[in-house]
């Protein structure tokens, strides 16, 4: 039941949702490179090596290319696919922890799927919940290796691969839980096994990832190997070069997306009290302290350690009897949020029809509220089903300012057809999968750039990110598509000046 609950919400979104600009179109297509050059060693993205991410989802993607899963829709459920495994491992990690808490196995899986968080990113082709997974299953062999120390070499193959997903930063999900076994071992845990066996494991996990960056460290050059060496590492921990926030940043965010078990009152009980409290929060105290100092933060970064604030919340369900008001006063707030739906988005989204009828969902979140009154594991279905309700019911909305399908397979027909295509400003390679290109746009940054390149090719034409085109800048342009809240605007060269001035650097 609740894998046929994770699939629904996964097919769900992807039906409702686009990719998402720009991370999701840039992986995609840094993939589809990976599959036209039939280069796995080294990942590119128009033409230059990219040193930012390990390739491992990229072979994920081409794994299912190479079996004939060609369309948009079914490259997109790869990864969230991999990503619903977390719901097993997490439950086969408990029992590993603490054998006799069945409960608290069977409870915390729900939980894991049913928080915003989880609802959010879960149909996501991002890197995050392969990270989890990893972690996950290297942890659990971990313990395996209690008995038999082989499995401590399995466990360095997860560690491994979740390096080989995203990089060293895994480690800063693995080693705080892994180094602090002396803290929250329980009574079946022989502590100098453990310890022999985290080493093996780290030292193993390490060599994986070398087996693929030294020879694509020779590969791409020196500039590449610097990057995925250092800068790509230990250049985001020290000084960010995106995504920079303040220290308290993510502290600020964690209520929104540990609803709704947020709303029980978790501080009442113990809090650590079992070897098992001990060990969830291992997995996720250190691990926000640390990515609270580490300048460069995205929401998504802390995903890993979602799975273990889920089990420590699980504990406290099962601890807290009674009904679970917080729970319903929530369900009224999400069935108020989608009355007044159609009101926000017809002002967010000007340009597309949104339905009044919509707001009649609203009965839904209500009708579940009184269900959770006389059931309140209904929570566990409620929460959910509502949230992605309201998710899906603002997807059609959101599309066409998000799906710039159409735009991307028009550039490439332009350049089948022999026509140069540039983009002004940083180009994050939107348009390669979704136009199913096999050619790469020249990136043009400074004023001097675009006149030389509109020089030398008076028949091309030119792509830029513009806030409000003018209605001059409307007749000219070959074509005006919706993008988010701007227009991409594609121009023919000889009136570059135009659209110079007007383009915004779009990351």
């Amino acid at each position: 039941m609740l894998w046929l609950m994770g699939l629904a919400v996964v097919c769900a979104r992807l039906l409702a949702f686009p990719l998402l600009p720009v991370d999701e179109t840039r992986y995609l297509s840094v993939a589809w490179e990976m599959h036209q050059s039939s280069n796995w060693l080294v990942p590119h993205i128009n033409g230059e090596p990219y040193p930012q991410k390990p390739p491992l989802m990229f072979w994920l993607l081409n794994i299912g290319w190479l079996l004939g899963i060609g369309s948009d829709f079914l490259s997109r459920l790869v990864v969230p696919m991999a990503g619903l495994m977390n719901v097993l491992a997490l439950r086969a990690l408990i029992v590993s922890v603490a054998p006799r808490q069945q409960q608290l196995a069977a409870l915390s899986p729900w939980l894991l799927l049913g928080a915003f968080s989880w609802q959010v990113f879960m149909a996501l082709t991002m890197f995050d919940m392969l990270v989890c997974l990893f972690l996950l299953l290297a942890l659990t062999s971990l313990f395996k290796a209690q008995q038999n120390r082989y499995w401590a070499v399995v466990s360095g193959i997860a560690v491994g691969l979740g390096m080989l997903t995203k990089g060293p930063v895994f480690l800063l999900y693995w080693l705080p839980i892994g180094l602090s076994a002396f803290y929250w071992r329980p009574e079946h845990l022989a502590l100098k096994r453990w310890y022999q066996g985290l080493a093996m494991a780290t030292v193993v996990g390490i060599a994986v990832i070398l087996a693929w960056a030294i020879p694509a460290a020779m590969a791409g050059g020196s500039d590449y190997a610097q990057a995925i060496f250092w800068r790509q590492s230990a250049g985001r921990v020290a000084n960010a070069f995106a995504h920079t926030r303040p220290w308290y940043w993510y502290l600020t965010l964690l209520p929104l997306f540990l609803l709704p078990w947020v709303a029980m009152p978790f501080w009442k009980g113990r809090i650590a009290a079992a070897p098992w409290q001990r060990f969830v929060l291992c997995g996720f105290l250190p691990q926000l302290v640390l990515f609270s100092i580490i300048s460069s933060k995205q929401l998504h970064y802390l995903i890993p350690t979602f799975p273990f604030a889920a089990v420590w919340l699980a504990g406290k369900w099962l601890e807290l009897p009674g009904r679970r008001w917080g729970f319903m006063a929530l369900l009224v707030a999400f069935a108020a949020a989608i009355g007044f739906l159609p009101e926000l988005l017809a002002h967010s989204f000007p340009g597309s029809a949104v339905p009044g009828a919509m707001r009649w969902m609203a009965l839904l979140p209500l009708l579940l509220a009184a269900w959770v009154y006389r059931r309140p594991f209904a929570m566990l279905v409620a929460f959910p089903l509502t949230a992605q309700l309201l998710l899906c019911l603002a997807g059609p909305v959101i599309r066409p300012y998000y799906d710039f399908k159409p735009f991307a397979q028009q550039i490439t027909q332009m350049q089948d057809q022999g026509t140069p295509v540039a983009y002004i400003g940083h180009y994050a390679n939107q348009f390669r999968f979704l136009g199913r290109g096999d050619r790469n746009l020249v990136a043009l940054g400074k004023p001097a750039d675009v006149q030389a390149w509109a020089s030398q090719h008076p028949q091309g034409l030119l792509v830029a990110v513009v806030k409000k085109p003018s209605e001059q800048m409307r007749r000219l342009a070959t074509e005006v598509y919706p993008y988010r809240t701007r227009f991409f605007v594609l121009m023919p060269s000889r009136d570059w000046l135009m659209l110079d001035t007007a383009a915004e650097d779009e990351e």
